[in-house]
């Protein structure tokens, strides 16, 4: 799978790491996993560092993924930080963080590890 994610349960955090392509349906599974596993709790924020992620989703792509994420909405994170690696990946975050504003939720693109943690209320 191109997502992984790992909870971390003291930290109230999840962390998710994309590496390679990824697909809709990927992410969608990824999603339900983790949602689904025991200690997942509704509060917890997502930290997903995608500086090796390869996937550029097409608009339409971006917006089954934010719409999907809005029909867990009861499942969801309050804060996801989305860490990129270049400014394509970095535009793709920002037209993501939008489409999800008007889904209720809040995601922020960053290029920098430390700012995203910081902007998550992280001890770096």
């Amino acid at each position: 799978m191109s997502l992984e994610f790992e909870i971390d349960v003291a930290s109230h955090l999840v962390n998710v790491t994309g590496v390679r392509e990824s697909s809709v349906g990927e992410i969608r599974e990824a999603v339900e996993a983790c949602v689904e596993d025991p200690q997942f709790d509704r509060g917890m924020q997502v930290l997903a560092d995608f500086r090796d992620f390869r996937w550029i989703p097409s608009t339409r792509e971006l917006k089954e993924v934010a719409e999907f994420i809005s029909s867990i909405r009861g499942k969801r994170c309050p804060r996801t930080a989305l860490v990129v690696s270049n400014d394509l990946l970095y535009g793709v975050a920002r037209i993501f963080s939008l489409l999800a504003k008007t889904k209720g939720y809040s995601t922020k693109p960053f290029k920098d590890l430390p700012a995203a943690r910081a902007w998550l209320k992280l001890d770096n």
